[in-house]
């Protein structure tokens, strides 16, 4: 069918398919860890997320409003975006600590809070083009760096015996010992 106005589709890492809003309530800079654990509770695998103060509050607000609702936590990688988790809120959810649980191993609760770990980043990084610099590179580097230090030197020690004269050879020898 169509997608309503205001949603976007997606489908979750088990083939699900999830309708979310487009409004961003929450992001990743509001993140301050994601670390993979146990529901205290039901000893099931689960992700604890550690929100700032700003963000906490936005969380609380949120979840009073969509109690019973789901809600997505979305990747987005180069215009791409992934579900995550899509958990149902319980209750409302404030203190600035959140655990996503249920229906889940530990290993994707590890992976769950790698995600949200990485997606927490201000932007993604690129790598668009690598080279190789050999030792020779170097080497000439050192040596025209050497030259010019030298060269520098020389027209300073004539620049200033000719204008400050006996001052400026002491002054040249000063600077030729810091050189050392």
């Amino acid at each position: 069918g169509q997608v309503p106005f205001g949603t976007e589709y997606y489908v979750e890492r088990n083939g699900q398919p999830v309708l979310v809003k487009k409004q961003v309530v929450l992001t990743g800079d509001r993140l301050t860890d994601a670390q993979a654990g146990f529901d205290q509770q039901t000893n099931e695998p689960a992700v604890h997320l550690r929100l700032d103060g700003q963000g906490a509050r936005i969380f609380q607000e949120v979840t009073r409003e969509n109690v019973g609702k789901r809600m997505a936590i979305l990747l987005i990688e180069k215009g791409k975006g992934e579900v995550i988790t899509a958990p149902v809120i319980r209750s409302e959810i404030g203190g600035g600590r959140v655990q996503i649980s249920g229906r889940m191993s530990t290993t994707e609760a590890n992976d769950v809070a790698l995600l949200l770990r990485a997606g927490s980043l201000a932007a993604p990084m690129e790598i668009i083009e690598e080279r190789t610099v050999g030792p020779s590179l170097g080497k000439d580097n050192i040596a025209k760096g050497f030259a010019a230090t030298q060269h520098g030197f020389i027209a300073i020690v004539i620049f200033m015996s000719v204008y400050y004269m006996l001052f400026g050879i002491i002054s040249s020898l000063a600077l030729g010992v810091n050189l050392l």
